[in-house]
């Protein structure tokens, strides 16, 4: 395998598809977890009624997205309501929505799949857009972290997010233990600019715990830098074995994969 098993645990990206059901699905969640992956990665969004909806973007899509993960195919989605926004639907609304045959879990849902289990969630807190209002990030933030506390399992849920600036300050006076990803745009790191340098700074005062970006840009000095801040790395679109070794020989503790068991 890519990753060694005794120090590197291994991430089922929206769930890890190449487990065999449609990615970001209940059903693929609890594959996830009697495979034994390490963390499962979700995305949140809240209904216009405040519900917590399990899907990768707003935007409802039928997707054919991640129909192969390494040339292996996996379960499309073909959700209905094909453009609908989950911020602008009810819970009800919401519910009437069928992706691979089932409806978008919720929150509440995923949390009971993985409880108790052995295996975590790294809960991605998004916005619907880099221009949603600083409030409403704030806001999201605070429904979702409070619902991980009020379930009892800020033990077991690591949260992230593109919106740290936005975010951060609350998740963690909400949950001050609570452990933080904050991803940086492939603007801010494509080249070593000091504004990079200023980014993870800043991150770091906010009290975010690891930098996140594509591994595709970071440099060794740049991924040594976050190291030297005092925070993790954690890089994405690990899609090659030469990454996922890239990633771990400068410090990566969790590689997050689509084909969890491949990388593993």
């Amino acid at each position: 395998a890519a990753a060694e098993a005794a120090r590197v645990a291994v991430e089922a990206h929206r769930g890890g598809p190449a487990l065999g059901a449609p990615d970001g699905s209940a059903k693929l969640f609890r594959l996830a977890v009697a495979a034994h992956v390490d963390r499962i990665e979700v995305d949140v969004f809240h209904t216009s009624d405040g519900v917590a909806v399990i899907n990768h973007s707003d935007t409802i899509e039928d997707a054919k997205a991640f129909t192969t993960v390494g040339g292996v195919r996996v379960p499309a989605r073909n959700c209905t309501n094909d453009g609908a926004q989950i911020r602008k639907l009810t819970y009800a609304q919401v519910q009437q929505v069928q992706c691979g045959d089932e409806p978008l879990p919720t929150l509440d849902e995923v949390l009971a799949i993985v409880k108790d289990s052995g295996t975590t969630l790294n809960l991605e807190i998004k916005a619907w857009s880099a221009d949603e209002p600083a409030a409403l990030k704030r806001q999201a933030a605070q429904r979702a972290v409070t619902q991980v506390v009020d379930a009892g399992m800020l033990d077991q849920v690591v949260f992230s997010t593109f919106s740290w600036r936005e975010m951060a300050p609350t998740v963690k006076s909400i949950a001050p233990s609570a452990y933080l990803i904050g991803f940086l745009p492939v603007r801010y790191v494509r080249q070593p600019t000091s504004a990079m340098y200023q980014q993870a700074r800043d991150a770091r005062a906010l009290g975010v715990d690891a930098m996140g970006f594509d591994i595709d840009y970071p440099s060794v000095q740049y991924l040594a830098f976050i190291r030297g801040l005092g925070m993790d790395v954690h890089t994405y679109d690990l899609n090659a074995d030469a990454k996922v070794r890239y990633a771990v020989n400068n410090g990566q503790a969790v590689v997050s994969s689509d084909d969890p068991l491949a990388t593993r």
